[in-house]
């Protein structure tokens, strides 16, 4: 004779189940920091302090700490296009950095990151005028709260200038023009 389970009884062994599970699955403290990849991205207002009005910028970033954890020297590669009513602007780069951990647990972390950007770039001034080829250099700094296990980080980047050379624009031989950015993004860290 076959019996069958109680309804009661079938609930429990699915929650036991599902808690089970979400044991197996939960990183040790060790392995919470044992995501040395990343990918992400953000956005928010550019002004060329040359000339113009706010544009807008997106950035997608993916990247790798060389410590094989979450902290440390990183190098990553970006790309990042500008937009708006006066100009458009493609910029890919490498960017070179280090998180610095301030604070940190096995769920949460803050962190700071100094990095710089080297990269080349497209940019169309509409209006009839040509495109120019250019290369970038990018000091930044960004806070970032990384949290679910270590496993998102949320970054504001207050402080991010684009250094711009332009080459042969209007005549001359070589031509720079200072931007700045504010963004805010968000990064998921795996590996």
């Amino acid at each position: 004779m076959v019996r069958r389970m109680s309804h009661a009884g079938g609930k429990r062994f699915l929650a036991a189940g599902v808690l089970l599970l979400v044991a197996l699955l939960a990183p040790t403290e060790a392995a919470a920091h044992d995501r040395p990849m990343y990918a992400g991205f953000g956005g928010g207002p550019y002004l060329n302090l040359d000339c113009c009005r706010v544009h807008g910028r997106l950035t997608g970033e993916f990247g790798f700490h060389f410590s094989r954890n979450d902290t440390g020297f990183l190098i990553a590669f970006e790309a990042m296009p500008t937009f708006g009513d006066d100009f458009f602007f493609f910029l890919g780069g490498v960017r070179f950095g280090g998180d610095i951990e301030v604070y940190g647990r096995h769920e949460y972390a803050i962190m700071l990151r100094p990095s710089g950007l080297v990269g080349f770039g497209w940019f169309d001034l509409y209006g009839g005028n040509p495109d120019w080829g250019v290369f970038v250099v990018q000091p930044a700094f960004d806070f970032r709260f990384v949290f679910a296990h270590r496993v998102l980080a949320l970054w504001v980047r207050p402080v991010a200038f684009d250094f711009i050379f332009f080459f042969d624009r209007g005549g001359r031989d070589l031509y720079w023009t200072p931007s700045y950015q504010f963004l805010l993004g968000l990064d998921f860290q795996f590996g």
